[in-house]
């Protein structure tokens, strides 16, 4: 098959997968409203697009990705569901571009078998349907890799120039993607080093292409940030993530500081600013964190490489580590996901066979190795996530093709020792990715119970109160210990008029912190509801002992007993209340009550004058009858 024919294809196998997946989520509103990241880069799109960003705000997030919807949503009017849609088409595109760079590295076999891995690669689908900026930085990245190999083969250098520019506009949405620029330089050496004149220009230029994008926002954040750096501000937090002495090597909370995108940069800034006990600039928070981080590996230098070591591992795992929207909970929504596509897992022992096994290689090759080899690196420097990373992805498909493709040939010629060899070396690598997480003491439940706790808030702030239920109950069905879920599932509960599942919940829950006035508070008012006073005064005599002198809670009190026929009690806890909160009108009224059942007609008058006083609207036919009573005590007559 000639190379434009069999980019076409490749390019329309993965866009009829992708478009198969969009069909199914694109109605799927949670993914895109559960995707954190999008109010952030849409907060910054409108400042883009309303010209209040530059030289006025500091960068908190990586930007390309709030250009892209500065233009296509704000300037051209799209929706985010047909940007999402456009992203399908980008990374089809990425596909074909995968499949150029391996035949050009390799052969045109190795260029379509990589280019179908990629259009049959599960986590690379699911990112392509969500508000990310991940899509776009690997087609960009992609790209560039496409034009520096052009330049090498062709010599044409304005395609250097070229590939630096999409390098660093793809370094914009994922700045750990410059920590690799070093590869396409060396990868220019091996190719030119007999033609120094020309090395010395296509370096030049590569390096120009990569200052054009990244020179505006250098700019902007040292006159809003005193820095150089074109990138956002968070990258001294994202490391400590990843290296400390509690670090699990995955995204994980830091004492003070919010995991939510936009709030973690301004907490990291004001947690450091507290732990070093001065006011810090945004430059010197993110410096403050990067050096805990790094000294960390000073201090505890074996403890620091046994977590390097755990981080290596879990990247090699086949897992995919959530950051936010997590892989396996969307499967839920998505048919095309459930199919067996391709993982990590399967990839990653063939990208390493290419490592052992192909030893005859190109400068294209080398460069697929280099990038792929500091962009790991990259990710396991900071902290392993699915998001970080599937920018290694596409190259470990190029270079597991590229090995696959060499496996019919040793197999034809009967290389015994190098298919013992192989075999040996892929068993032990599958092994190594399909170790079980839970070796790493990670609990699957726990990560399903927070999707399931997402979408169940998803559900709730939408009142969709039902459905909500149904998630949450799944939730604390899976983490039953955690009382957030069981609070939101019995609110969900008591707003979808399940009452009795209601109760049930908040019994549970003043169970399980019985301290918890509001909860006792919420369980005894619904049994009062369903007017079961003797169970209603039990639970607030109980808030009662949590907190003595609170007048709501003293009135309620009274008014159980009241309701219970007890009206000397009643009486003395209506006093009570009185006693503490002279100015609330409706103990007033309720001690106009008892004192009318214990026939003191005159006090019960005074207290219910006083309570109108107040504002409080008395029974009309009540106030009659108190009337009616009171008159026939002063006539001498008994009242009924």
């Amino acid at each position: 098959m000639k190379e434009k024919p069999a980019l076409i294809f490749v390019f329309t196998a993965a866009l009829l997968v992708r478009l198969l997946h969009y069909m199914e989520i694109h109605d799927v509103s949670f993914l895109i409203a559960h995707s954190t990241d999008l109010h952030q880069f849409m907060y910054y799109a409108r400042k883009l697009w309303e010209n209040s960003f530059f030289f006025q705000e500091h960068t908190y997030f990586n930007i390309l990705y709030p250009l892209l919807l500065a233009m296509l949503h704000l300037g051209a009017g799209l929706s985010v569901k047909a940007i999402v849609f456009l992203q399908m088409v980008i990374d089809s595109v990425s596909a074909a571009a995968a499949a150029g760079i391996t035949a050009r590295a390799a052969n045109q076999r190795a260029g379509i078998l990589a280019g179908m891995l990629y259009a049959l690669y599960g986590p690379l689908v699911f990112y392509a349907g969500l508000p990310l900026g991940e899509t776009t930085a690997l087609c960009l990245l992609l790209l560039s890799v496409l034009c520096l190999l052009r330049a090498v083969a062709t010599r044409q250098l304005s395609s250097a120039f070229l590939s630096g520019f999409l390098f660093a506009a793809a370094s914009l949405a994922r700045p750990n993607i410059i920590i690799s620029l070093p590869a396409c330089m060396i990868v220019l050496w091996i190719a030119f080093r007999q033609n120094r004149p020309l090395l010395l220009k296509s370096c030049a230029l590569l390096v120009m292409g990569c200052a054009i994008p990244l020179a505006p926002f250098s700019m902007h954040n040292y006159m809003t940030a005193q820095s150089l750096s074109p990138y956002t501000l968070h990258g001294g937090i994202n490391l400590y993530i990843g290296n400390h002495a509690q670090a699990l090597g995955v995204m994980q909370a830091v004492e003070g500081v919010s995991s939510m995108p936009g709030r973690q940069v301004l907490d990291s800034i004001e947690r450091a600013s507290q732990l070093s006990g001065r006011k810090l600039t945004d430059r010197q928070a993110d410096a403050f964190w990067a050096r805990r981080a790094f000294g960390f590996y000073r201090e505890h230098p074996i403890r620091a490489l046994k977590l390097l070591c755990r981080k290596a591992a879990l990247f090699c795992n086949s897992y995919e580590f959530a950051c936010n929207t997590d892989y396996y909970f969307t499967q839920r929504f998505s048919r095309v996901l459930r199919l067996p596509l391709c993982t990590f897992g399967v990839i990653f022992p063939f990208a390493v066979l290419n490592f052992l096994f192909v030893r005859k290689t190109s400068p294209g090759m080398c460069l697929l190795r280099y990038l792929f080899v500091l962009l790991s690196v990259s990710v396991i420097l900071f902290y392993v996530s699915a998001r970080l990373r599937i920018i290694c992805a596409p190259f470990a498909i190029m270079l597991a093709a590229s090995a696959l493709e060499k496996i019919p040939g040793i197999i034809k010629k009967k290389q015994t020792k190098t298919i013992a060899a192989a075999t040996a070396a892929l068993g032990a690598l599958v092994v190594l990715c399909y170790v079980p997480v839970t070796r790493f003491g990670f609990n699957i439940n726990q990560t399903n119970a927070i999707n399931y706790w997402n979408l169940g808030r998803y559900y709730f702030n939408n009142s969709e109160y039902a459905a909500a239920a149904k998630e949450f109950d799944r939730a604390a069905g899976l983490n039953p210990g955690n009382i957030s879920y069981r609070v939101l599932l019995a609110q969900s509960y008591e707003k979808a008029g399940s009452l009795r599942e209601a109760l049930n919940e908040y019994k549970i829950i003043a169970d399980m912190d019985p301290d918890n006035l509001e909860i006792i508070k919420k369980t005894g008012e619904l049994y009062r509801s369903r007017k079961q006073w003797k169970q209603a005064l039990a639970y607030y005599l109980h808030a009662l002992r949590i907190a003595p002198r609170d007048h709501d809670v003293l009135n309620t009190v009274g008014g159980l007993f009241l309701s219970l026929g007890d009206l000397r009690r009643a009486e003395q806890y209506f006093l009570d209340t009185i006693r503490i909160r002279p100015d609330f009108p409706v103990p007033y009224y309720n001690l106009s009550v008892a004192c009318f059942g214990l026939k003191k007609y005159e006090e019960a008058i005074a207290y219910l004058s006083k309570a109108k006083q107040l504002g409080i609207k008395s029974d009309k036919r009540f106030e009659q009858e108190l009337i009616s009573a009171w008159k026939k005590t002063r006539t001498g007559d008994q009242p009924d």
